[in-house]
């Protein structure tokens, strides 16, 4: 083969392994030009997501704060109520600082008074606890009328109208036996709340 012929089939040969490499090299610039949008996409996925992040802790630190300033306004809430039933059973225990209450106090059967409730109320201060010449605002019996017809009388709540008389009762009655007051029993009229007090304190 002379000189060209062999000129002409490296000609040949070099266009043709410049085709394939330009060939690759499109290829290969296709797929660049894809990795970078994918990164390009990727970039802007992450930076949305990164906001998204910076917007919740923030969200988050302003739920805590609104959080801790609800804890505060309902403890001063709690705290606010807890005086107020303080003082509404103070006020209620003061109203009934003139009362006592009888238990084991006999009823009769069928629609007792309160009139009648008064009269065997002084009766029995007068020849029980030798208070003979107290006045009794009121008395009345505890509980639905239905209670009288069994073996267990009602409760009696009765209201002195001077507190000495109401102190010389409760006296008299720590001095008397039980023989003398069968099974009647005087103690005072406190609130459900001051009588749990006083259990506490009796247990302690």
């Amino acid at each position: 083969m002379d000189l060209e012929a062999v000129k002409v089939l490296l000609e040949s040969q070099e266009r043709t392994f410049r085709s394939a490499l330009e060939l690759v090299v499109e290829q290969w610039k296709e797929r660049i030009w894809l990795v970078e949008g994918k990164m390009t996409d990727l970039t802007k996925s992450l930076e949305f997501s990164q906001a998204e992040i910076l917007d919740l802790k923030n969200n988050e630190k302003v739920l805590q704060k609104l959080n801790k300033e609800k804890q505060v306004a309902v403890e001063e809430l709690q705290s606010r109520v807890a005086e107020l039933n303080h003082r509404l059973n103070y006020q209620e225990d003061y109203t009934r600082r003139n009362n006592l209450r009888i238990s084991g106090l006999k009823e009769q059967p069928v629609g007792e008074t309160w009139e009648q409730t008064a009269v065997n109320v002084s009766k029995m201060l007068e020849d029980k606890l030798q208070l003979p010449s107290v006045n009794l605002e009121r008395a009345h019996r505890v509980g639905p009328a239905a209670a009288a017809a069994s073996s267990h009388p009602r409760a009696v709540v009765f209201r002195f109208k001077n507190f000495s008389d109401r102190e010389a009762a409760i006296r008299n009655a720590r001095r008397v036996s039980s023989e003398t007051t069968g099974d009647r029993r005087v103690s005072g009229d406190s609130t459900g709340c001051q009588q749990r007090v006083l259990r506490d304190r009796k247990k302690t």
